[in-house]
């Protein structure tokens, strides 16, 4: 049975007297019992509250995953600030947006990490950008500045607080930045009741409890590894493996160190344990569970590979708390492959047509959200947006799907990822979906580029798999086999690390520029293509 919570610094409390010693966090060299993570969650929060930051203001917290995320988020959130979790891989702009945009009164974050230099490139930060609203900077490391504290020196400074406010169940307990693929990201204010909400629910549809041992490498910055992930699992007292930076031959040596019974990530994670040279010598005869978000073809491999283990199939995004459906553990193979499960209770969806009629069974439209218990309080200082997509108590997902008769969402792509060639639009998933099925085919992202003719036609940058090659004509033949002609991308060009969110979505906002590129030398120097 899940613990009974209301906010977050309520939930680790309880976790840490229900579960006590147990383990609830476990990395690669150490590990974290529910009353340690407890206990140092406390003694943040208490550091917080006496430097003078007041329940309801920022604070901006950028780490892996790690017990530094834990204790200062959670540390935060029991006296009643409102966290800003950054993304690690975020470089000067994009952090300073956040920064800006959240007003954040304080920042904590990690010195090094993964090459970069956090403690530099927050000096960069504070150098460039106008930060009025943020007074205090501590590095959690050891190297300091006039700009910025590192912690001891902050630490002594403050007398901790001696009694910590109440904390409103329907308060802001995250600003979350979308991913912001193709625009700006927005920061999405949620609040504790749904974390808590949509935390139990996953819990009790996967069947979570303290016998289970979760392998994740999902970012806790993000929603779907905070959530469903790090608070489940806080709330059913299940253990947590997880890694600072994805590894896959390492995630895969714990599942069968730990005995894992649950392996939990993004569809490009799985695609990098699938080709691991560890998946053979990995023992997957306790793993009860994947939860997985990914294509239908994804699902099939990993179904296939980790020894056939129930498929969870999640749908969601940052605005409704992570996850607003999910697989039933009664479902059958095809609902597993083939579908993204059933509402969660208190989550509602709604199929809308062209002219805001709702549609029947088996009819495609705009997939909309309601149910207070998991939908975001708005977008922060940014009511223009909040209003394009919240309207009368529904929000606009953006995606374009349908419910089939069994009561399934089958996601079918963005209504924004269409491009329309002739009389014809085209899902850019649906394309990227065939061409990944081809064997040497790592990631592709498809979308429109301007033809004088057809109005638009399809352009794809792949990034192939390491040590195999495939060439522009067979991926279109590879197409045509599968899709109609209209549907084949005119253009497919090659390249290497295409960026990524932590979904595994390739981040077309920043290479749409490239094509345009690309498809204007073309023009120059050949023309028009039919």
């Amino acid at each position: 049975m899940p613990l009974h919570s209301t906010t977050l610094g309520d939930l680790l409390r309880r976790a840490g007297e229900a579960y006590g010693d147990r383990p609830a966090i476990i990395l690669h060299d150490a590990q974290y019992s529910f009353s340690e993570l407890a206990r140092r969650a406390d003694e943040k929060a208490r550091l917080l509250a006496g430097a003078g930051l007041n329940p309801g203001e920022r604070i901006a917290v950028w780490f892996p995953n790690g017990v530094e995320f834990i204790e200062w988020s959670f540390g935060a959130a029991m006296c009643g600030l409102v966290v800003v979790p950054l993304n690690t891989r975020l470089k000067q702009a994009d952090a300073a947006h956040a920064l800006e945009k959240s007003g954040a009164r304080a920042l904590f974050f990690t010195q090094d990490f993964i090459g970069i230099d956090f403690f530099a490139l927050t000096g960069e930060i504070l150098g460039a950008h106008d930060l009025p609203a943020l007074k205090i900077v501590v590095n959690v490391g050891g190297r300091s500045s006039a700009r910025i504290s590192n912690f001891a020196d902050w630490s002594a400074s403050v007398v901790p607080a001696t009694q910590l406010p109440e904390i409103a169940t329907d308060s802001v307990a995250f600003i979350n930045f979308t991913s912001g693929t193709t625009s700006r990201p927005k920061g999405a204010m949620i609040r504790h009741k749904t974390l808590m909400h949509v935390a139990r629910e996953v819990g009790k549809r996967m069947q979570f409890s303290e016998r289970d041992v979760v392998a994740s490498a999902m970012p806790f910055y993000h929603n779907g590894g905070f959530v469903p992930t790090l608070l489940t699992g806080l709330m059913f007292g299940a253990a947590l493996y997880t890694q600072a930076r994805f590894d896959p031959d390492d995630l895969l040596d714990a599942v069968t160190r730990l005995k894992g019974t649950i392996i939990s990530g993004a569809g490009t994670m799985f695609t990098m344990m699938l080709d691991s040279p560890r998946m053979p010598f990995t023992d997957f005869s306790q793993v009860r569970a994947v939860r997985i978000t990914g294509p239908a073809d994804m699902r099939r491999a990993v179904k296939a590979g980790f020894g056939k283990p129930m498929i969870y199939s999640l749908y969601g995004m940052t605005e409704t708390t992570a996850a607003v459906t999910l697989t039933c553990p009664d479902d059958d193979v095809d609902e597993q492959m083939n579908t993204n499960g059933k509402p969660l209770p208190g989550c509602d969806i709604r199929i809308e047509g062209a002219n805001g009629e709702s549609l029947g069974p088996e009819q495609r439209g705009e997939i909309l959200i309601g149910g207070d218990p998991c939908l975001m309080g708005g977008y922060f200082g940014d009511q223009n947006a909040t209003r394009d997509v919240l309207q009368n108590g529904w929000l606009r997902s953006g995606d374009i799907g349908y419910i089939d008769r069994k009561g399934n969402l089958i996601l079918i792509g963005r209504i924004k990822d269409m491009y329309r060639t002739g009389s014809e639009n085209v899902a850019c998933a649906e394309v990227e979906e065939f061409l990944r099925e081809h064997p040497a085919v790592l990631h592709a992202a498809v979308f429109g580029v301007p033809d004088p003719r057809l109005e638009e036609v399809g352009f794809a940058f792949i990034e192939l798999r390491d040590g195999m090659n495939a060439t522009e004509q067979e991926l279109q033949q590879h197409c045509r086999r599968n899709l109609a002609n209209f549907k084949t991308p005119r253009y497919i060009r090659f390249r290497k690390n295409l960026p990524l969110t932590v979904t595994g979505r390739v981040e077309k906002r920043n290479i749409i520029p490239d094509a345009l590129k690309e498809i204007g030398a073309v023009s120059e120097a050949t023309g028009p293509r039919n």
